[in-house]
């Protein structure tokens, strides 16, 4: 999984408003796995918090969602399995589910902004 091809957001959707099936069901994972949730959803928060640009935001998560991926890749031989798994991982868009999940975590800066603001 060393040659991950990097795909940006091409505004196609063709699953489930997602580019494809592979980043749509990544997006799952992350979505509903605890751990993936709580270390990217901690990572965007961080970023966030930042005072970065968004594009920078978006990459520095999209390398972090990666290395994520490679950490957790099955230590499986070469074969026909193998060359399928690394073909579907390299169709994930990795750029489409980082600006979502940054998007996410801007807006939700934005809520606590406005409500502490409020309270002032």
């Amino acid at each position: 999984m060393d040659n991950i091809k990097i795909k940006k957001d091409n505004n196609m959707t063709k699953y489930n408003g997602w580019t494809n099936y592979e980043t749509w069901c990544l997006n799952l994972w992350i979505d509903n796995d605890r751990e993936w949730y709580r270390a990217v959803d901690d990572k965007a928060v961080g970023l966030v918090n930042d005072a970065l640009t968004k594009k920078q935001q978006i990459e520095i998560l999209r390398s972090f969602i990666i290395d994520l991926v490679q950490d957790e890749e099955p230590k499986i031989k070469v074969d026909f399995y193998s060359d399928i798994l690394n073909a579907s991982i390299r169709e994930v868009n990795f750029w489409e589910i980082s600006t979502n999940i940054i998007d996410e975590a801007r807006r939700d800066q934005a809520r606590v902004l406005k409500e502490e603001r409020k309270i002032a």
